[in-house]
């Protein structure tokens, strides 16, 4: 017996959820709005609440039929906090499927051109609470926390929808359900709700990522068992650290040193003790403390001579790396 599935656009299925208005996905996107339907196809709701660079956005899905929606649209690119909260939706695109499971997180690289397929059973209950971060936030929060967020940004952008957490199994924690209720409810705070979403929205970021970094550190048991290994992971560091102003991805270095990521990943921390990222960072900061001291160059030179285009990013990660800005460090100097 053939199995009937309905196969829609994403405009189709908006212009029916409407009730015959159509409404194109970016518009949908691009302002903030709570809306519940049901008809043709069952029941939607959606909410999008729109912040100073990022959204968030909550839908729920209940329908009567079986159906592959087709995902095609442009938008400005963002990092996409996903956490499902029932169901198992099928996402496929190039030739891949994803099942985004309820109970499980996501983080997703989304590209400006997206394309893929969301698969829905009948009858079946569908939710997800997301978190869409634009580019220039996330490089703003980069420089701030470059320890944190480096090895994100450079993955992101990307030309192809790719998870960047993918391979383990990632359960939505208690603690990260406690966040995503007080985000639901920061309405309540009134006039600083603003700034406490935000606070909340970064602690959410925060404990995707350390939980991935804990994972990592879990499976990187002697990595670099051979010197061969050993000596590879030094040539990708003298390959780091010979263009700060345009560092290889993880993925360009591995190549170029003939190991995979996940070795060079490990045996970084092994023979570092640091991170790929954080290495790099440590070093910039090092060598923009020797520059201010020992040279006359301008703020805005040692921030391009370190891989900084702009001398404030350059500033806010050297007061997070040392307590004091460029500008009061070159002042102690001159007082001794």
């Amino acid at each position: 017996m053939k199995h009937n599935v309905t196969n829609i656009t994403i405009e189709d299925m908006i212009e029916l959820s409407y009730s015959g208005k159509l409404l194109h996905f970016d518009n949908l996107m691009q302002a903030s709005h709570n809306c519940e339907t049901e008809g043709v196809l069952g029941l939607h709701s959606h909410k999008v609440t729109l912040f100073n660079g990022f959204r968030i956005q909550e839908w729920y899905s209940r329908l009567n039929t079986d159906i592959s929606i087709a995902m095609d649209y442009s938008l400005k690119p963002v990092l996409n906090l996903q956490f499902m909260q029932q169901g198992i939706l099928q996402y496929g695109t190039r030739n891949k499927t994803v099942c985004q499971e309820g109970g499980h997180n996501y983080l997703w690289a989304i590209p400006s051109i997206f394309h893929g397929n969301l698969s829905y059973k009948k009858n079946s209950d569908y939710s997800s609470f997301e978190i869409s971060i634009e580019s220039d936030y996330l490089e703003g929060l980069a420089n701030k926390y470059p320890d944190l967020l480096a090895g994100v940004l450079d993955q992101y952008p990307c030309d192809n929808t790719r998870i960047l957490n993918e391979g383990e199994q990632h359960f939505t924690s208690c603690e990260m359900n406690a966040i995503i209720s007080q985000i639901r409810n920061s309405w309540q705070m009134g006039n600083v709700a603003g700034i406490y979403t935000e606070a909340k929205v970064l602690e959410l970021l925060s404990l995707q990522l350390r939980r991935e970094e804990y994972q990592e550190q879990q499976m990187c048991s002697q990595c670099c068992k051979r010197k061969d290994d050993i000596d590879k992971i030094h040539e990708a560091r003298h390959i780091l650290l010979s263009n700060l102003n345009a560092p290889p991805s993880i993925l360009e270095l591995s190549r170029e040193v003939g190991i995979n990521d996940y070795k060079l990943k490990c045996g970084f921390k092994e023979v570092f003790n640091q991170t790929v990222y954080g290495y790099l960072f440590d070093y910039k900061m090092e060598l923009a403390r020797k520059l201010l001291l020992d040279t006359d160059k301008t703020i805005v030179e040692v921030a391009y001579e370190c891989g900084y285009d702009y001398a404030s990013h350059f500033t806010n990660a050297f007061k997070r790396k040392y307590g004091i800005s460029p500008k009061e460090c070159r002042l102690r100097r001159n007082k001794k």
